[in-house]
C-alpha cells in the first residue's frame, strides 16, 4: 500500500489544479464579459455606414408605374439627421407629400447582440410605429431595411428599403412591397445633400423623345406679304410627357425659300418626373433654304414644380417623324427662397395682428386687398384697418397650423388652420378657420390680395 502521504499529497495537486483551472476559466469569462460590454460602449465597424446619413439633405420621392418607368413626383422636402455617440442615426423628415404637410422621424442603428439593423419610423399619416429590420448586402453594398405595416388596400403587408449609397452626396432609396412572393418596386425616393444640391442649382439637364404636331390654318386676310396664322396642338412622349397649345404667324417672301415664323405655346405635363407648365417661345428663318430656329423658354414661365425653368428646345424631322432634345435647368433654390419669404409674411403678419399694429398690417396687404369673411362678407382694406385703429377689434392670440404654400410664377397661394382669440365691441371671441391668402410679387415684393376664411368645424 501506498503511504497516506502520498495521498494527501496527490488530493492537494488535485485541488491546486482545479484552483488553476477555475482561475484561468474565470479570467476568460471576465475577458469575455469585459469584450461584450466594450463592444455596448464603443462603436463597431457596422456603425460605420450610419454616418453616411449624417448632415442636410434635400428628398423627391417618386411613384414607379408596373413597368418600373417613374410615373410622377409625389413630393419633396428636406431631412436633417444627426448622428447619437456613433450608435444611431435620427432622422427627421419634413415637406409635402401627396400633397400635405409630411413629417417623420426615423431611427436607425446596430444591434451588436443579434448581429442586425434595426430601428423605428413614425410620421404624421398613421399611428402605426413601424419595426425596422436590416441588414447589409456584401455584394452590392446596399443597406436593406424590411418592416411590415398596413398596406394601401388594407391588411398587413411587407415592405422593403433598398439604400443604394450613390455617392457620398447622394442615396437612392427604393421601395418594394412583396406581391405573390416576389418584391415589386412602386416607389423610389433620392436624396441630395444639401450642400451638394445647392451646387447644382442652375444645373443643366437633358430631356428628350418624340412629338406630333397638328396646324390649323385660321382665315387671315390682309394685305401686303403673304402671311398666316395657325392654331398648334402638340403632343410630346418620352422625357417630356405633356400637350401643348398655342399660336404661330407666318410670313413668305417673294423669294424662293425665303420666310419667317413666330410663334408662342404653353406646354403642360410632367417634365422628367416633374409636374407643372411652361410657355416656348419660337422665332425661325429661312433665307434662300439656309434654316433658323431658336426656342427658348419664356422667363418666369413655369408653375408648379417647374417654378424657375429655363432652357432652349431643337427639334428635328426625320422620315416623317418628329424629335425634341431639351436642354433646361431649374432654379429651385428661387422656389425654396420664395417658401421662406412667404411663410416670413405669414408670421410677421399674425404678429401685427396679435399687437394690433394697424401700420405693420397695411404694409403685408395691397391696396386692393379684401378679405371674405366665413359668411360670405366682403370687407375691403380701409374698412378693416379702420377697425383695427378704432380698438373696436384686438385679438390676444392668433396661431396658424398646417401652412401649405403654393407657387405659380409671381402669385402664390398659403393656406392654413387658424386659430384666434379676442375682442370685437367688447365681446370675447374664439374662432377656429381655414384661412386662404393670395400673394401677388409686384414689383419684387409679395403682397396679400385676398384673404378668405371658413369656418372650421371638427367632424
Amino acid at each position: 500500500m501506498r503511504p497516506l502521504r502520498y495521498f494527501i499529497n496527490v488530493t492537494v495537486a488535485m485541488f491546486c489544479v482545479a484552483g488553476f483551472a477555475a482561475s484561468i476559466c474565470s479570467g476568460a469569462l471576465a475577458d469575455e464579459k469585459e469584450a461584450q460590454q466594450s463592444k455596448l460602449y464603443t462603436p463597431q465597424p457596422e456603425h460605420e455606414i450610419l454616418k453616411r446619413f449624417e448632415g442636410e439633405w434635400r428628398f423627391e420621392k417618386f411613384l414607379v408605374a408596373a413597368d418600373g418607368s417613374t410615373s410622377g413626383k409625389l413630393g419633396a422636402g428636406k431631412i436633417t439627421a444627426e448622428l447619437l455617440g456613433g450608435f444611431f442615426v435620427v432622422s427627421k423628415w419634413s415637406g409635402n407629400v401627396y400633397d400635405t404637410d409630411y413629417a417623420a422621424v426615423q431611427t436607425l442603428g446596430y444591434d451588436v447582440d443579434k448581429k442586425a439593423y434595426s430601428g423605428l419610423w413614425i410620421d404624421n399619416t398613421m399611428s402605426y410605429q413601424w419595426q425596422l429590420h436590416g441588414s447589409l448586402e456584401v455584394d452590392s453594398k446596399e443597406l436593406v431595411i424590411t418592416a411590415s405595416g398596413p398596406g394601401p388596400s388594407g391588411g398587413i403587408r411587407q415592405f422593403r428599403e433598398r439604400y443604394q449609397f450613390k455617392s457620398a452626396d447622394s442615396i437612392t432609396i427604393v421601395g418594394e412591397t412583396l406581391q405573390d412572393k416576389k418584391w415589386v418596386k412602386f416607389i423610389t425616393t433620392q436624396l441630395t445633400r444639401k450642400e451638394k444640391a445647392a451646387k447644382e442649382t442652375n444645373k443643366m439637364m437633358h430631356a428628350s423623345g418624340t412629338f406630333e404636331v397638328e396646324l390649323t390654318p385660321q382665315d387671315d386676310k390682309t394685305g401686303g406679304l403673304p402671311r398666316g396664322r395657325m392654331l398648334i396642338k402638340k403632343k410630346f412622349h418620352g422625357d417630356l410627357d405633356a400637350a401643348s397649345e398655342g399660336q404661330m404667324l407666318a410670313l413668305m417672301t417673294s423669294v424662293k425659300d425665303s420666310a419667317g415664323y413666330v410663334a408662342i405655346e404653353r406646354v403642360s405635363g410632367t417634365l422628367q418626373g416633374r409636374k407643372g407648365s411652361f410657355a416656348l417661345q419660337h422665332n425661325g428663318t429661312m433665307a434662300r433654304g439656309a434654316q433658323r430656329l431658336i426656342i427658348t423658354v419664356v422667363p418666369d414661365s413655369g408653375t408648379d414644380e417647374l417654378t424657375g425653368l429655363t432652357g432652349e428646345m431643337a427639334i428635328r424631322i426625320a422620315d416623317g417623324k418628329h424629335y425634341y432634345e431639351f436642354d433646361y435647368s431649374l432654379d429651385q433654390a428661387g422656389g425654396d427662397q420664395a417658401q421662406e419669404e412667404l411663410l416670413r409674411l405669414e408670421k410677421e403678419f399674425t404678429q401685427a395682428i396679435v399687437k394690433n399694429d394697424a401700420p405693420a398690417i397695411g404694409r403685408f396687404v395691397a391696396d386692393d386687398w379684401v378679405i371674405i369673411d366665413p359668411d360670405g362678407g366682403v370687407i375691403d382694406r380701409t374698412r378693416f384697418l379702420d377697425v383695427i385703429k378704432s380698438g373696436a377689434l384686438t385679438h390676444s392670440m392668433m396661431e396658424s397650423e398646417d401652412l401649405r404654400v403654393r407657387i405659380y410664377g409671381d402669385t402664390a397661394t398659403v393656406t392654413g388652420l387658424t386659430t384666434a382669440k379676442g375682442k370685437f365691441m367688447g365681446q370675447e371671441f374664439t374662432t377656429q378657420e381655414r384661412s386662404t391668402d393670395v400673394f401677388v410679387k409686384r414689383n419684387g415684393r409679395w403682397q396679400c390680395v385676398l384673404t378668405q376664411l371658413t369656418r372650421f368645424t371638427k367632424k
